[in-house]
């Protein structure tokens, strides 16, 4: 990356050897742009508890003709400053060009006897049909079978929330099961 920001910002000159071209000469792309800042995220693995932690970090490439500003250690510390107020990534960008069509929290749940708990993308992805009932219920047999044995029971969802996920980009879903009978609520009456 500093490579391909240095030949942008700065070019190249051209090396000869006699009549040998050993470097070829670039011209610099860029006369206002001073410098360029990217941020990286960096992965560490702990070999011993295998544990996996990100970090973001920040890199600077000068023009030639920077201004002396932009290499002073006060610009420097409010860079580092800035990028300390960003939130740490949850994965590495490797796979951002593969990006799925489950949501982040697709295929997890949790359950009780009145209650579940599962994505709220899943659910709105779901009734959007862009996720068949096919595909959540191959996916969810668990959840599914829960579902329908409170049905079977007569219990109707009597409360549903959403539980915020402030750092990710899914939401979960609480919904809660009374015991009201449906099959009341939906049966004909009869002469």
């Amino acid at each position: 990356m500093r490579d391909i920001v240095g030949l942008f910002l700065n070019g190249q000159p051209l090396q000869m050897l006699g009549q040998m071209v050993w470097q070829h000469g670039v011209p610099a792309q860029a006369s206002s742009v001073h410098a360029v800042v990217w941020i990286s995220v960096k992965e560490h693995w702990e070999f011993l508890t295998a544990r996996r932690t990100l970090a973001l970090s920040a890199n600077i490439e000068y023009a030639t003709y920077a201004d002396t500003y932009l290499r002073s250690s006060e610009f420097l510390s409010c860079l580092n400053e800035a990028l300390s107020h960003l939130p740490v990534p949850l994965d590495t960008p490797r796979n951002a060009g593969n990006g799925t069509r489950y949501p982040r929290h697709y295929g997890g749940w949790t359950m009780s006897d009145t209650e579940i708990k599962f994505s709220a993308l899943t659910l709105q992805r779901l009734l959007a049909g862009n996720i068949s009932y096919e595909e959540f219920g191959r996916d969810h047999p668990e959840l599914i079978a829960h579902l329908k044995r409170l049905n079977d029971q007569g219990a109707m969802i009597d409360f549903a929330a959403i539980e915020v996920c402030e750092t990710e980009d899914d939401d979960w879903i609480k919904l809660r099961f009374g015991g009201s009978d449906p099959e009341r609520l939906f049966s004909k009456k009869r002469s």
